[in-house]
């Protein structure tokens, strides 16, 4: 007898997202005798995305946003397989791979995220840098500054993640002794949609501060290699309240041509499940999401679990925004060992308003919560602190 405890059930962690994370430590401080633990993930290394501004700004280095799924596997006493998933059979918990023999699970948890949607985009898929995979993105970006900065660029998506980038690749390039010509395009007709609209006129002024030119209810049907191709205009850009300032960089012009040149051109657009989610017998929404219960439970198989941009939740659905996906965890690592224990699961009762702090490059930052919208250097304090916070949990 060598004493060791018998494996007497398999939880399965697919995905190395934000609220994987927090409950793989979870177990880790408090682990179940007989439970053994895998973490599967085509990633070791996974990425902070509030902090991928700053990094791009050139605030923080790459060391400073990632967390090492390999030292959290061993400090949680967990099974660390670096591969990516190809399939899933709900009914027979099974993972499937491309190169590697199949995965048996007793209780899987999803935590992937998503995935740029460049199929939406004729031409995305050759012609752009997809903000989303992150790591992807980051190697993109370094091979950037290295060949050479280039002029002309275009970002496609006007929520808070396409006004970050905007902005930081400005300071970025102007640090350089580059001016940028940057320009940001939305189907939209309204920038910061998911936000209030005092925030959205904040960051308008931002943004015209910055040189950024801004052309909202301008959607990109095809891109080109040098090309960006336009369907035609079917609504004005509102949602803001016009000023003498920021009225010239609200809309496209009246006249504007249906194609634009770019030098490089940036995709922050909506994500979409990975495809063979569609075999995998578990329940998805209309979007090809999982459909999860507010305990983060299929509805469709009790024994599996999802969170972050993967699931959206019936009934309660919120935006597909990093601030969810973090708070997540604790929920998600309680109802986990309930389900193993047979306990009744907790119900996840989220806020219908968050507080989103969206950084602007000068030196402060936006919040943004309910209907209300500020703007100073302390919240950029607090930013910082609470990145730097959540970063320390998994760091060290």
């Amino acid at each position: 007898m060598d004493g060791q405890t018998p494996i007497l059930a398999d939880l399965v962690f697919l995905g190395g997202g934000h609220a994987h994370v927090a409950a793989i430590k979870s177990f880790a401080m408090n682990p179940i005798p007989g439970l053994r633990l895998t973490i599967v993930t085509s990633d070791i290394h996974t990425t902070y995305s509030g902090m991928l501004p700053g990094y791009i700004e050139g605030v923080w280095q790459d060391e400073d946003i990632h967390i090492d799924l390999a030292h959290l596997a061993q400090f949680a006493g967990a099974r660390l397989i670096v591969a990516r998933c190809a399939g899933i059979d709900a009914d027979g918990k099974t993972l499937f791979f491309e190169k590697r023999p199949p995965l048996h699970f007793d209780l899987l948890s999803i935590n992937i995220g998503g995935q740029p949607d460049i199929e939406a985009i004729e031409g995305a898929k050759n012609h752009t840098i997809p903000v989303k995979p992150i790591t992807r993105f980051q190697t993109s970006f370094e091979a950037l500054l290295k060949a050479g900065l280039p002029e002309k660029i275009a970002v496609i998506g006007g929520g808070a993640a396409g006004s970050e980038l905007a902005l930081a690749i400005n300071k970025r390039w102007n640090e350089h002794g580059v001016t940028p010509r940057i320009t940001l395009y939305s189907r939209s007709s309204r920038l910061l949609p998911q936000m209030s609209p005092r925030a959205a006129q904040l960051m308008l002024t931002a943004l015209y501060d910055a040189g950024v030119k801004l052309q909202l209810g301008r959607a990109v049907k095809k891109i080109g290699e040098t090309t960006l191709y336009f369907s035609p205009r079917t609504e004005k850009a509102q949602g803001v309240k016009k000023d003498f300032k920021t009225d010239k960089a609200l809309k496209a012009p009246r006249k504007a041509s249906d194609q634009e040149n770019y030098d490089v051109c940036f995709l922050v657009s909506a994500v979409r499940p990975p495809a063979w989610l569609g075999s995998s017998t578990l329940e998805l929404d209309e979007s090809g999401f999982i459909s999860v219960q507010p305990t983060l439970q299929s509805k469709s198989h009790p024994h599996v679990f999802a969170a972050g941009d993967v699931a959206t939740i019936i009934g309660r659905p919120r935006p597909r925004a990093g601030v969810f996906a973090v708070r997540a965890g604790r929920i998600l690592a309680k109802n986990l060992r309930k389900q193993l224990f047979g306990k009744r699961l907790t119900k996840w009762k989220m806020q219908k308003r968050y507080l989103a702090i969206i950084g602007t490059s000068d030196g402060s930052a936006i919040a943004s919560w309910g209907g209300i919208g500020l703007k100073a250097s302390i919240l950029l304090t607090l930013k910082h602190w609470i990145d730097l916070r959540f970063m320390a949990r998994y760091q060290h």
